[in-house]
């Protein structure tokens, strides 16, 4: 008789723990659909803003890589969980800093032509060009991100 109580103890605490995984893996994929939303939506935004073709996930996969990479190497380098975590954390936002820098540089470059490019502008409009026409030559003659 004992050996059926091990019995349904045992069964009992698989099924616990059958449940609780599954509940585990239920939470977590509903939370990163949240987060890979949020993500996208702001990078999309960045991407377009400097016209990469990337899709909004591969980003959000790669700052995931990106923490799991820094993590384990953090800590196959020193043995420590806490400084894996940590560095594993600003790993994660690598990524996301590449892309507001990227976009900060294009910004400001954007800035420094955008003088140069009203004045081709007025300059062709002076000259008896169209408007298409003196927009046409700023994209012909100007470097991007102006042109």
């Amino acid at each position: 008789m004992p050996d059926l109580y091990i019995i349904v103890l045992l069964a009992t605490v698989v099924v616990s723990v059958s449940l609780f995984v599954y509940s585990g893996i239920c939470l977590f994929y509903s939370g990163w659909q949240g987060y890979e939303e949020k993500y996208g939506q702001s990078a999309e935004r960045t991407l377009d803003s400097i016209y990469l073709t990337v899709p909004p996930q591969h980003i959000a996969y790669l700052s995931v890589v990106c923490f799991a990479l820094t993590s384990v190497f953090w800590f196959w380098l020193f043995g420590n969980v806490f400084a894996a975590a940590v560095c594993g954390l600003i790993g994660l936002a690598v990524p996301k800093i590449l892309l507001w820098w990227l976009k900060k540089r294009r910004d400001k470059k954007f800035d420094y032509q955008l003088v140069d490019a009203l004045t081709n502008i007025g300059n062709s409009l002076q000259a008896g060009f169209s408007l298409n026409q003196a927009l046409g030559l700023v994209a012909r003659e100007m470097d991007n991100p102006m042109g």
